[in-house]
């Protein structure tokens, strides 16, 4: 455009478009455009005066002139990125996405190095979660000095769907630090730092959200799930009731009370509440979530019976996960092959199901086995190094969606398939279903079925699932002589002398406080009954606060037992302090329906016998099984009065308490179940066996 003027007139359209621009700073658009608009009858050729008037028709809701405004600027002038990005911008709040990154990628091929272009590039992929695309143009915007906190914003965003929980704890700090007010950055700060396990900053970062956002329900639920794990169970409550009365349907809000009803002992409740929740869910995956989180709660229910939760769990498969048909092993005409295993789990870390496998890994001849370990879980830790230094491949999983997962798995060529996860959390079973590996197969990380008829086997043994209920699992269960392996911990301590031996019995129950069902506190006060002048000593896995401690001593007392002889101890974060409580206890008591597991191991080794009772499905009988594995199978009940007559014989027999609690450590690391070499040939027998009758049954 060529327009021939004078320097009068050019001063003036300067200064009108100051005052323009001055107005606008201050919000009144309407007031500028009429600044702008006098301004261009002078110099219709200033395009910065063009640019500034579109902006504020688009301030004035009209969107439509606006894009036009700045679509013949950016065809006059394609050398000035800055029309490109605000073209964008406008572009983007019509809903055009395409034409947006199109804009943006016309202001970058003008200014490779345009940082806001980047950053709203960056922005519109990540709307549409191409994250790894995403990322480098993020990157970009917030690589020179002072970066806008939108940037550093969405960058943290983009990390945390790639599971780089601290690196996008520091873009959010960097997004505050730029907008101290950004609530959505202190939100999110709070849900990083929840995902990474730092509850206390958590709690922090969202209680300052909660106080400009009295009335978000995601701020309540992320601090309600945060209070709830540093054992502020009554504040907890009160943060997700709240929730609820502002987003009924909430699956957070839905999924933490439920975890409420199972601190409190009501797994009934729990399950109800999942279940309904499912039933309203805004989408199938959350659904299926709620729904599998109430499969899990079921396993705690002394009111369901093994049909019961067989049922629940094929009906959560049949609606959530149905079978694929299963692709041809590779190789199929070689039995004997070295064979291609994949683990899939979200507890590669400090957990129990890492504490039993990695001996196993690393007992595995790899002449035989070949290891891929699918790490699902965002946070690494010791454990998990050892896992992936005994692992042959490791893949990190965690931020891949089911279908990018399915297709690794089978880029891999793995051939047989573990889940170790069940319905737990982070659990990966709708890849499973999808048939991901010729064999496949669950072990370790679930008391029981997981209902999914694409799995093939179930790894168990007898005592846990006796051959004539096989109709109880919808898998092939494949029964070793035990099914776990224990490797006791080096922070457990030397073994004590009993400490009943010249005064009064006490009884101990260290497990998980969701494993107090009503009948288990129903047993423990039938041995305090049977065994008068003992007392009970019980000590919850999780913190709780004060009130919620004396609830679960209320509900063995109201058994006819004088409260003051159960004592809670609270909950100890650091390890050597919570072994070191296992020296006041005599005999322990196992939880019912859902034994202990990793609990019962570590009271063996700390030369504590476990009285159980083995009822009528998996996780009631897991404490028989780890019984009969270390030789004292007089320790397993069958009924509720057998359970206090175990207790109340072994209590009266001192001496013989004594010489077990020197000799148990010394028994159980001679057992089968610490012998990682001879369980690792068993595994590999077992692999091939699955692996043979894959072949056997190929077309």
């Amino acid at each position: 455009m060529n327009v021939r003027a004078s320097a009068p007139a050019t001063q003036r359209a300067v200064e009108l478009a100051q005052k323009g621009d001055a107005l606008a700073d201050r919000g009144r658009h309407i007031e500028a455009l009429r600044c702008y608009e006098k301004a261009l009858k002078l110099r219709p050729d200033l395009v910065a005066i063009r640019v500034n008037a579109a902006l504020s028709l688009r301030a004035t809701g009209r969107l439509a002139e606006a894009i036009a405004a700045l679509r013949r600027a950016a065809q006059e002038h394609p050398e000035i990125a800055q029309i490109q990005v605000n073209l964008g911008s406008a572009l983007a709040a019509r809903g055009d996405t395409a034409g947006a990154e199109a804009a943006y990628r016309a202001a970058l091929a003008a200014d490779p190095d345009h940082a806001e272009a980047h950053g709203n590039l960056g922005a519109a992929l990540l709307d549409r979660n191409a994250v790894e695309a995403a990322l480098p143009h993020l990157r970009r915007a917030t690589a020179g000095g002072g970066a806008g906190a939108a940037h550093w914003f969405n960058l943290g965003n983009a990390l945390m769907k790639t599971d780089a929980l601290d690196e996008a704890a520091q873009c959010f700090r960097n997004a505050l630090g730029a907008d101290a007010t950004m609530t959505d950055a202190l939100v999110n700060l709070g849900v990083v730092n929840l995902r990474s396990d730092r509850l206390a900053a958590a709690a922090m970062c969202l209680e300052r959200a909660l106080a400009t956002r009295p009335n978000d329900p995601l701020v309540l639920v992320n601090l309600g799930h945060a209070r709830q794990r540093c054992g502020d169970i009554v504040a907890a409550r009160r943060l997700l009731e709240r929730a609820v009365e502002l987003a009924p349907h909430d699956a957070g809000a839905a999924t933490w009370l439920a975890t409420d009803d199972m601190i409190r002992g009501r797994p009934r409740v729990a399950v109800e509440r999942l279940e309904s929740a499912a039933a309203v869910a805004a989408d199938e995956a959350t659904a299926a979530d709620l729904a599998r989180n109430a499969l899990c709660d079921l396993q705690y229910d002394d009111t369901a019976d093994a049909a019961d939760i067989v049922r629940a769990h094929r009906a959560w498969a049949a609606r959530y996960a149905a079978a694929a048909p299963a692709p041809p092993p590779a190789d199929a005409r070689d039995p004997g092959r070295r064979l291609r295993v994949g683990f899939v789990s979200a507890d590669l870390k400090a957990h129990p199901v890492a504490y039993f496998l990695a001996p196993v890994l690393e007992a595995l001849d790899r002449a035989a086995v070949e290891t891929i370990c699918y790490a699902c879980q965002p946070q690494s830790d010791a454990i998990t190094a050892r896992l992936r230094a005994a692992s042959a491949a490791w893949r990190a999983a965690s931020a891949l969606d089911d279908a990018a997962l399915l297709n690794l798995v089978r880029d891999d060529g793995v051939d047989i398939l573990v889940d170790l996860s069940g319905h737990t959390a982070g659990s990966r079973l709708r890849v499973f279903s999808r048939r991901a590996a010729p064999v496949q197969a669950t072990w370790l990380g679930y008391p029981g079925t997981t209902g999914v008829d694409a799995i093939d086997w179930r790894l168990s043994d007898a005592a846990c699932d006796p051959p004539e209920e096989d109709a109880l699992s919808s898998e092939r269960v494949l029964r070793l002589p035990g099914f776990l392996c224990y490797e006791p911990r080096a922070e457990l301590p030397a073994v004590g002398p009993l400490p009943g031996a010249s005064g009064p019995i006490t009884f101990g129950s260290f497990n998980n406080i969701l494993k107090l069902s009503d009948r288990a506190a129903r047993l423990f006060a039938g041995v305090l009954a049977a065994v008068p002048d003992s007392r009970l000593l019980i000590k919850s896995s999780v913190p709780l606060d004060e009130e919620t401690r004396r609830l679960h001593v209320g509900r063995i007392a109201r058994h006819g037992i004088d409260a003051a002889r159960i004592e809670m101890l609270p909950w100890q974060q650091d390890a050597a302090a919570h072994f070191a409580a296992f020296a006041q206890v005599d005999i322990a008591l196992d939880s019912y329906p859902y034994c202990g597991t990793t609990t019962t191991c570590e009271t063996l080794w700390m030369g504590i016998p476990v009285v159980t009772l083995a009822g009528d499905r998996h996780a009631a009988r897991v404490g028989a099984s780890l019984m009969g594995q270390v030789g004292l199978p007089e320790f397993v009940a069958r009924s509720d009065g057998g359970f206090a007559a175990i207790a109340a014989d072994w209590a009266g027999r001192r001496g013989d308490l004594a010489a077990l609690r020197a000799a148990l450590r010394g028994r159980m690391a001679a057992s089968p179940l610490c012998d990682a070499a001879g369980f690792a040939r068993r595994l590999e027998a077992a692999f091939r066996t699955m692996w043979r009758d894959r072949l056997d049954r190929a077309p």
